[in-house]
């Protein structure tokens, strides 16, 4: 059971306060902030319910899982044959701060069985016991994904080359997945801050897949051999797919060795990408309707309100889309390692991907950037396709005046080609035993070349190395390393670990008067680990560590798309100083 919590639920979906309500501004508890305010007309309200506290959720995930293995040899071959079932039911339970909105509603019209509610301070013993009693609580969506397979592979040797005989393996594949959506309609409909009113009750989706494979082996010569391999993938939603790799590694002496390869990928969207209910959310920052608040200038003409269409959070719809396609990809390999002596070992390798048709969203940053060329993601209240249920807990289509904004459409899209290449290297040393125990050291470390990626099919292309990009969401870091100091003596061990990013420049804001927000570069990441065992007793494992020894804060950064971290981006960095770890295993 995991349990959750997240800020109070910030209702303002259609929330009319009533010129009657003894809470009205000017009627002697709250003061007329605004001196336009036309006092005897209902006033649009925007509030945060604290008085319930946190909105709470409970996750129950329970997982089951069965695999028969079969091994041996018949006949010169070596064969392995495998058959897994398995299945994950996740059940989220509201537990507490899910107010009932037409609940909400009722007690700002004023409308009869309800107490007046104070949206601006303190409620009377009435209006809490009122809202106590009215939310929404219960179990209101359940997961449910099943997966059926059965996978099989057989080798053997067979003739005789320079370098020796050749091996020759057959393989066979068989998937069944099934993925289940199942939705309280009557339940989270009536909580606005669920999201999920209007996601229907049951979205579902399943697929098989066969598979069959050919590997070979080549040794033409002692120290060069030449790999091929093909694999044909067929879906029963998304067709069919074959694809090729080969691969060549030669040996010139015996301290250096060269290697390559080059092979084509396939990948369907997952079923979670294809069919996970359609939700609403804020967005993370404020924006203005390009139609009704061009510019951040309201356009009364067209029936613009300000406090409605503009600078405002508005809804965003995530979750899976039915159109997507498939990722295709092309990619090649080639390093070598060099083993100077037996306790150090050198490796280099240079990558380089394409990636057809890739899969991911669109920041809301850009879609709200280019609003005329993202025209058809800006869904307005007048839109027949909008679920009733939905739009009831859309705050902008509760307010008479033009057509507002109901939301963007944030969900999975084919966003166009991605292609990226960089280097892999890594440094290992073994130390011999001595008297002190042995010691070891290992250093891997990545640097991105290129990462170039276009939005759109035969769009343009953007690059986010090392630069914080608004298409993409974030930056490439151009270089990242793992570093680990080892020592091991009997039955103790100890591990001093580094982890460490390059830094890159900010998502800075020309027009800010603040300069920190105007060519902030974001700084390097380095963090260090300690971490130590003891297995001197049988079956019993004991473990402590510490995680960021030297309380390293995380370098300052002007990202917004996070709106639970500010100050820093929690992608690369964490906010915690000194941590500590103890743990304990034992096997029986």
């Amino acid at each position: 059971m995991l349990s959750n919590q997240i800020a109070p639920s910030p209702e303002s979906s259609g929330l009319s306060m009533s010129p009657n309500s003894p809470y009205y501004p000017g009627k002697g508890i709250t003061p007329i902030t605004n001196a336009n305010l036309v006092t005897n007309q209902p006033i649009s309200v925007g509030w945060r319910t604290t008085v319930l506290g946190p909105r709470q959720t409970d996750q129950e995930n329970t997982t089951q899982r069965a695999v028969v293995s079969l091994d041996g040899n018949a006949v010169g071959w070596d064969y392995t044959a495998n058959a897994l079932w398995s299945s994950a039911t996740i059940t989220n339970t509201f537990t507490n701060g899910w107010p009932r909105t037409q609940a909400l509603r009722n007690g700002m019209s004023g409308a009869a069985g309800a107490p007046w509610l104070n949206p601006f301070g303190d409620q009377t013993a009435a209006g809490l016991a009122y809202m106590q009693a009215n939310q929404v609580l219960g179990e209101m969506q359940d997961t449910t994904s099943t997966l059926w397979s059965l996978n099989g592979v057989a080798s053997t040797q067979f003739g005789q080359l320079p370098g020796g005989p050749m091996s020759f393996a057959l393989g066979a594949e068989y998937r069944a997945e099934d993925n289940k959506f199942v939705t309280n309609v009557n339940q989270v409909s009536q909580a606005a801050s669920s999201g999920l009113a209007g996601a229907g009750a049951l979205r579902e989706g399943d697929r098989n897949i066969w598979a069959a494979m050919v590997e070979m082996n080549f040794p033409i010569l002692k120290n060069l051999d030449l790999g091929f391999a093909v694999r044909y993938d067929d879906y029963s939603d998304f067709g069919n797919t074959t694809n090729p790799k080969v691969s060549l590694r030669w040996q010139p002496v015996e301290q250096l060795l060269l290697r390559g390869s080059y092979n084509t990928g396939f990948a369907a969207p997952s079923l979670e990408q294809l069919y996970a209910p359609n939700a609403t959310t804020f967005t993370a920052n404020r924006y203005s309707d390009p139609v009704l608040c061009p510019g951040g200038a309201v356009n009364t003409s067209a029936g613009g309100i300000q406090s409605r269409d503009c600078g405002i959070q508005f809804q965003r719809l995530t979750g899976g889309n039915e159109k997507l396609q498939a990722e295709s990809s092309d990619a090649w390999t080639v390093g070598f390692v060099l083993q100077p002596t037996r306790e150090i070992s050198v490796s280099l390798d240079y990558w380089n991907y394409k990636i057809t048709d890739s899969i991911g969203s669109l920041t809301e940053t850009a879609i709200f950037g280019d609003p005329a060329k993202y025209a058809n993601l800006f869904v307005h209240c007048s839109d027949p396709t909008i679920p009733a249920a939905r739009k009831n807990t859309i705050p902008g289509c509760n307010i008479p005046g033009g057509d507002p904004l109901a939301y963007i459409t944030n969900t999975y899209l084919n966003l166009g080609d991605i292609k990226t290449s960089g280097l892999d290297g890594a440094f290992t040393w073994n130390g011999g035993a001595t008297e002190w125990g042995s010691f070891s050291f290992t250093l891997r470390g990545t640097y991105v070349t290129k990462y170039e990626f276009q939005v759109e099919p035969n769009g343009v292309w953007y690059n986010p190395v090392g630069n914080y990009n608004s298409q993409f969401g974030g930056p490439v870091i151009r270089y990242r390393q793992f570093a680990n100091l080892g020592w091991q003596m009997g039955a103790w061990t100890a591990n001093l670990f580094n982890s460490f990013s390059a830094g890159y420049f900010d998502q800075n804001n020309p027009a800010s008067v603040s300069a920190p927000y105007r060519q902030n570069s974001v700084g390097n990441t380095s963090v260090w680990t300690l971490s130590g065992s003891y297995s001197g007793i049988k079956g019993l494992t004991l473990q402590a560590g510490v995680i960021n020894l030297f309380t390293s804060d995380p370098p300052f950064s002007n990202q917004t798309g996070n709106f639970g971290a500010r100050g820093y981006d929690d992608r690369f960095a964490s906010p915690l100083g000194r941590t500590w770890q103890l743990a304990a295993r034992y096997s029986f």
